[in-house]
């Protein structure tokens, strides 16, 4: 009997709860939803005037439409799951572009265009080859102009390291249900380039070229598997199928397959990879006889292994021919001036969008282009073929992201320019995860009121996210500055800065499951601002501690229980205050952080204008010092961060400048007998892009962090701005109820090329806001893909999503918290090796991991003149003085 009561009193608890009441809340919003919503595809001719949503653009209802249960959703945001779309159309057709840019935004994509080229403004020592070249003139032009044009747009691609685009001819048509149908076809590629869960891409990382637009595609025969999508009422019957060659046989007249195509020709629409616009470079560029370009790539993807195309038929892309004078129809072929066609049409589409126009801007129904098209019922099924039976639409899977990983960004100058996001309704995110479990990270941020904030991240589901505090702990005060945490023992260690009592303090605490738990409390010398945990080779652990007041520390950890003991203290002297006479009278280490080889501390003095460095011994965690790095005078170096090559040939040092707003790239090389390091400067420029310097005066970087790599296996730097909101638009009001936007500084990112020859190629790529002002300090998630930034004068903590693929950071934030005092620190409280800060056996790491761009890209190191570079020891009265007890 006890018993009994005891599971009832339990269950009615658990029923009780709010995550059960929320989890029910939600599902029931989930199944309302599924009884009364139109179905998703069947319903797109619904669209009329009596139904429409009065508050949105004729248009919106039909670009509200979401693709099926079971696709990728990142294949309909603004860019179709590509990071670029572009159009090919020569400057003279005016009239091309505007019925493309027309039939693109009832689609709801956005473009840029590839100019179209004349041939004969090509000359033939330009041209690969001159065998099979066509003879006359007129011939010769239009192929060479053709071919050229699109060696334009794989040359964009590789030169804009763009990591796929999308092109469609100027004359190119679609089903208006084109968002629907890339959903599909992106699961489709997946299962064919053999990547089903996309990691970076909607359409998986491993294929080349993807065909779209054509008018012949054939399978490769060595490969017989399809991605068969059955039931499919934008199949047009096959009497209005036209193709040059062989093409798949269908299972029926309403079926599309996606396959691995090894020949095809027509290039009406097609998308490379950042890999495969590589390839098609090469290629073309050394082709033994002229081909047009589509047979050329047809060959290519016959001839070359290294190729992988993919191909959809029926393509969903094909070229319209409209109504009126015939001669309009192409600048390559020849018609007569006096043929008019009555009607217009697009072979293989069924639902044309340029015949919908009108019906698409004013809410009318979405008609079909063919009397003879069948009338299908029942809900559109997919199967993959060869392999496994599976029916997405009877297990939805689909993962929605808020944000799209393969999407551009707009400038924030131009919020009108913003790309538009297919956002999925709460019930059904719920619906699709109606098994999932509450996820939820924990993050610390730290305050100079002296708290140090747990906070909760959570996301049922695919629902968007809440950020909330679980705790406030005081261990730390007066003036909490700086976090370091250690996940795999739980350990949190909090330095004091004490900017009113005259001295500092450090506090070791247990994380718990929503508390800390203070271990350690010790005054040490005053004004400590950053640390760094060692591991020696005899699992102690090393504390370093840069002091503003002209110190480094280190101290003894027990791992096990978090308390430590005082090593060593270094305090450092200046003969004569540097040339900004009121940040450099004294010197000022502001970090501490080991280089990738794990022998030496180098710590960025912005008193100074030095580098200082430490050889670290790995047994009795002792450092020496060792002649320290001259930087450019009156540069204030604040922060840095290493990258090497994987096997750690070729080592980088970028380094920030407070007080001169710079970032300046270093060459390191090693010299004998641990005898310390040579940094060879090569290149500098403004911390916020070589363009826009003058744009924020007053500029002072706080940090900067070596994110995780991109997909192509470029490096990325993250810097945070600060004090320069004037230079930055404004963002959004946090508060949806109010309308008053606010002041904000910016994260800038910049690229380190993986092909460089020499590994010293950096270039700038973008500003994105920082969420508020005087972002000190920020960090990135284990994944990658959350980027928490700690808002100093705010007050806030601020989560942006970042792009997996570009490394882009989302102009609006997905979460944020605010009244925590002036924010100092945040970190990330994920799994064992999550956290940069805290390195494995023998390895010391700095504190944390690591639209369209406001400047292009370009390379500093040509932009910028080098900088004389110095390995020097420290000036007579500049050097270390090691104070003992």
């Amino acid at each position: 009997m006890a018993l009994a009561e005891t599971r009832g009193s339990s269950k009615a608890a658990m029923l009780r709860s709010p995550r059960f009441l929320l989890l029910a809340f939600v599902l029931f919003g989930a199944f309302a939803f599924f009884l009364i919503r139109p179905h998703p595809i069947d319903s797109i001719t619904q669209v009329t005037a009596s139904n429409r949503d009065p508050s949105k653009p004729p248009a919106a209802a039909l670009l509200r439409g979401k693709p099926p249960l079971g696709s990728s959703a990142d294949a309909t945001n603004s860019t179709l799951g590509f990071e670029r779309v572009f159009v090919i159309n020569l400057p003279e057709r005016y009239d091309k572009l505007d019925a493309f840019s027309l039939a693109a935004s009832l689609t709801g994509f956005t473009h840029d265009v590839i100019e179209g080229i004349k041939g004969s403004s090509i000359g033939n020592k330009t041209l690969p080859t001159l065998e099979n070249l066509p003879k006359t003139e007129r011939a010769r032009n239009n192929i060479i102009g053709c071919w050229r044009a699109h060696l334009n747009f794989a040359q964009k691609i590789v030169r804009d390291r763009l990591s796929s685009a999308l092109v469609l001819e100027d004359d190119s048509d679609w089903d208006v249900s084109l968002k629907d149908q890339l959903a599909d076809i992106a699961t489709g590629s997946r299962y064919i380039s053999g990547t089903p869960t996309p990691p970076r891409s909607p359409y998986g990382d491993e294929w080349d070229l993807l065909w779209l637009g054509h008018c012949s595609a054939q399978q490769d025969p060595a490969d017989p598997r399809q991605f068969v999508i059955e039931n499919d009422n934008s199949v047009p019957p096959p009497q209005h199928r036209v193709n040059f060659n062989r093409v798949p046989e269908l299972h029926d007249n309403s079926t599309r397959i996606v396959y691995k195509a090894n020949n095809g020709v027509c290039l009406y629409s097609y998308a490379l990879s950042y890999r495969g616009a590589q390839k098609v470079l090469r290629w073309q560029n050394n082709v033994k006889e002229f081909n047009p370009i589509d047979m050329g790539i047809g060959y290519q993807c016959r001839d070359d292994p290294n190729f992988k195309c993919i191909a959809v038929y029926p393509q969903v892309v094909d070229s319209h021919k409209g109504a009126g004078r015939q001669s309009r129809d192409s600048d390559i072929g020849a018609f007569d001036p006096n043929s008019i066609r009555e009607k217009g049409f697009t072979h293989n589409i069924a639902r044309s969008t340029r015949l919908n126009v009108e019906n698409l801007m004013h809410g009318g129904a979405v008609e079909n282009q063919w009397a003879d098209q069948p009338t299908l019922s029942g809900p559109r099924r997919t199967r993959f073929s060869h392999d496994h039976e599976f029916t997405l639409t009877s297990k939805p899977k689909r993962s929605y992201h808020p944000f799209p990983q393969q999407i551009p960004f707009t400038s924030p100058h131009n919020k009108n320019n913003m790309h538009s996001t297919s956002f999925v309704p709460l019930a059904l995110a719920a619906l699709a995860a109606t098994s999932a479990s509450v996820s939820a990270t924990r993050l610390f941020a730290s305050s100079y009121a002296g708290t140090i904030t747990t906070l909760d991240l959570s996301k049922v589901g695919n629902a968007s996210y809440t950020l909330a505090k679980l705790d406030t702990n005081n261990a730390c005060a007066p003036n909490a500055s700086w976090l370091q945490i250690d996940v795999k023992h739980r350990n949190l260690f909090c330095l004091d800065e004490g900017m009113a009592i005259g001295n500092g303090s450090l506090t070791s605490l247990k994380i718990n499951d929503k508390t800390l738990t203070p271990v350690k409390h010790t005054i040490i010398p005053n004004a400590p601002v950053h640390s760094a945990l060692f591991t020696g080779s005899n699992a102690t652990q090393l504390l370093a501690v840069a002091h503003y007041a002209w110190a480094v520390t280190t101290w003894k950890v027990d791992p096990v229980t978090a308390a430590y003991t005082p090593l060593q203290h270094f305090n450092f002297t200046m003969m004569k205050p540097g040339p900004n006479a009121e940040r450099q009278a004294a010197s000022h280490p502001h970090q501490v952080l080991v280089d990738p080889m794990n022998k030496f501390l180098v710590v960025p003095d912005l008193g100074a204008d030095l580098i200082r460095i430490f050889y670290i011994d790995p047994k009795t965690l002792q450092v020496t010092p060792r002649p320290s790095i001259n930087v450019t005078a009156g540069s204030g170096p604040r922060h840095g961060v290493f990258h090497s090559s994987p096997d750690k040939k070729a080592v980088h040092y970028y380094l920030l400048g407070e007080l001169s707003s710079t970032l300046t790239a270093y060459s390191v090389s090693y010299l004998p007998n641990n005898g310390g390091l040579q940094m060879i400067p090569y290149a500098i420029g403004p911390a916020t892009g070589p363009a826009n310097a003058s744009t924020f005066a007053g500029n002072a970087p706080s940090e900067i962090l070596l994110a995780p790599p991109l997909a192509n296996g470029d490096a990325q730097l993250l810097v945070s701005n600060r004090n320069a909101t004037a230079g930055f638009p404004s963002i959004p009001n946090p508060d949806p109820k109010n309308a008053t936007a606010i002041a904000s500084d910016s994260i800038a990112s910049f690229i380190v090329p993986a092909n460089s020859a020499t590994g010293k190629d950096l270039g700038f790529q973008r500003l994105s806001p920082a969420g508020g002002s005087y972002p000190r300090h920020f960090s990135v998630n284990k994944k990658g893909d959350l980027v928490a930034v700690g808002l100093q004068n705010s007050g806030r903590v601020v989560i942006y999503e970042r792009c997996l693929t570009t490394g882009m950071v989302r102009d609006k934030p997905v979460a944020d918290i605010e009244g925590l005092g002036a924010v100092t620190n945040v970190v990330w409280d994920e799994g064992e090796g999550a956290e940069a800060q805290t390195g494995k056996k023998g390895e010391m790491m700095p504190s944390s991991k690591p639209v369209v761009s406001i400047a292009p890209e370009m390379s500093m190191s040509s932009s910028m003149a080098p900088v004389a570079s110095s390995t020097a020891a420290a000036p007579a009265g500049d050097s270390p003085v090691e104070i003992t007890a």
